[in-house]
């Protein structure tokens, strides 16, 4: 029988996993910004005059909520969370609107990722994980509050 303390771990390994993701996802950006400024031009639903703010905010942004993930900081599951909502609401747009096959630019050049049925499924089981890591977080804040 599994005794809490293994329970009390699953939001360190997902805090880490998507702190992770989005620290290597956001050097990987930084590193070749031309391509994924290209990337973003390529995708659908994305204003020709947001590109180069998308691509010189949202790397270091993507960086920073990694570094809050990896800190146990608050900030770090809400910000994770709303990067994956928001990339989940990008690409599924692209699919929808028949924009598939193309590189979403999600990792920057390193790794393509195409616009497409898997990566939908990636990003919504990125969301739920931060969804999970927001209430676990929220929840182990109160507990902590009420115990002297």
């Amino acid at each position: 029988m599994m005794d809490g303390k293994f329970f009390s771990v699953i939001p360190i390994i997902i805090r880490w996993a998507l702190g992770i993701l989005l620290f290597f996802s956001g050097i990987m950006k930084l590193l070749d910004v031309e391509s994924f400024v290209l990337a973003l031009d390529n995708l659908n639903g994305i204003p020709q005059i947001s590109i180069p703010f998308i691509a010189a905010l949202l790397p270091p942004i993507e960086i920073v909520v990694a570094l809050y993930l990896f800190w146990n900081v608050i900030g770090g599951a809400i910000g994770a969370l709303l990067l994956n909502v928001c990339f989940l609401i990008i690409i599924g747009y692209n699919y929808l609107t028949g924009f598939t096959g193309i590189d979403c630019g999600c990792f920057g050049d390193l790794i393509t990722s195409k616009v497409g049925l898997s990566a939908i499924v990636r990003q919504v089981l990125l969301s739920g994980l931060s969804v999970y890591l927001v209430y676990s977080t929220y929840s182990a804040r109160k507990k902590n509050s009420h115990n002297p």
